[in-house]
């Protein structure tokens, strides 16, 4: 993850730590590998959000 989206490392590390547990509580049926860019957006979501959020994107997939 970039400067780009999050100017401090606290906020980066923070975010990535969302997004990858995010990612373990919905692992049924996803690709052996998966690569996910978060936004500058995502930097102000909460966890429910970012979850949400991937839930649509995954659905999306698998059509």
């Amino acid at each position: 993850m970039s400067k780009k989206v999050a100017r401090l490392s606290v906020t980066r590390h923070r975010l990535k730590r969302q997004v990858v547990a995010a990612l373990k509580s919905l692992s049924n049926g996803l690709p052996a590998a998966l690569i996910v860019f978060p936004r500058v957006s995502a930097v102000d979501m909460d966890f429910k959000d970012i979850k949400a959020e991937l839930v649509t994107l995954l659905s999306k997939i698998r059509k």
